[in-house]
């Protein structure tokens, strides 16, 4: 079933998530070569985000195997359209800040507090765990380590390396470039200021950042408060990506969605 996989130009990534749903639909007996309407009766049992993870590889199978989409495109695109007005309607009654409030005041922190405005900017950047924020900063990338979390600073930039954390097993090391300026700069400060001091240094990180975000937040809200205000899937699915979580499980543990 996954032949088609070695003939497409596909990140890693990508090839594991559709790797994961093959899994999926057969341990579930949803067979892709199927009559379209059978396949979409199948697809009904999920709920809707599920549908969509699973009908995106199966559309791929079926092409790679000369089947017609023509029902499972159409079906597709109404599942999708109406995630994004359910999305909609949840965004209205979902007790949270409002995010545009939440970045004007992480913002803020810039001329502030440079610790607090580097932990809450990469928070609602990317929707990272705690644990991805035990990050020391460096500025030579020969004194990385393995199992550690690093900012790598660059003349522009920098770059994150999150080789410690949760889904690590299943995602592999999480590599971003961040190209912010004042987040660059404060990244800078930082390191001058303190050296190669890790961010979080107590032994006991979610209550070291109880006292550092902000609006009463935690990781948690900040990634629905995230994918509430995603006007996509696709935009939902970047944030479940920098936190090393698949579409499936933002829905089994985020059911406010």
């Amino acid at each position: 079933m996954d032949e088609f996989l070695q003939h497409e130009d596909l990140k890693e990534n990508t090839i594991k998530r559709h790797m994961r749903t093959i899994t999926k639909i057969e341990e579930d007996n949803v067979n892709p070569l199927n009559k379209e309407g059978t396949i979409i009766k199948k697809l009904k049992q999920y709920t809707i985000i599920t549908q969509q993870t699973l009908i995106k590889t199966i559309l791929k199978i079926r092409a790679y195997n000369d089947l017609s989409n023509t029902e499972l495109n159409k079906y597709y695109k109404k599942i999708k359209d109406k995630y994004t007005n359910e999305l909609r309607k949840e965004k209205k009654s979902i007790d949270l800040p409002d995010i545009d409030d939440v970045k004007k005041s992480i913002n803020e922190l810039f001329y502030t507090d440079t610790k607090a405005f580097i932990i809450n900017k990469l928070l609602i950047t990317y929707a990272f765990r705690n644990k991805d924020l035990q990050l020391q900063i460096i500025d030579n990338k020969k004194d990385i380590e393995p199992n550690k979390n690093y900012i790598i600073i660059m003349k522009t930039r920098f770059k994150i390396i999150i080789q410690d954390y949760k889904t690590k097993d299943e995602h592999g090391i999480k590599t971003i470039v961040n190209t912010d300026k004042d987040l660059h700069k404060a990244v800078i400060e930082y390191y001058n200021k303190f050296g190669d001091k890790p961010l979080l240094t107590s032994n006991n990180i979610s209550r070291e950042l109880n006292n550092i975000i902000i609006y009463n937040l935690n990781e948690t809200k900040i990634f629905r408060l995230l994918i509430h205000n995603s006007k996509t899937l696709q935009e939902a699915k970047k944030y479940g990506i920098t936190r090393g979580t698949d579409l499936i499980t933002i829905e089994k543990h985020y059911t406010s969605i």
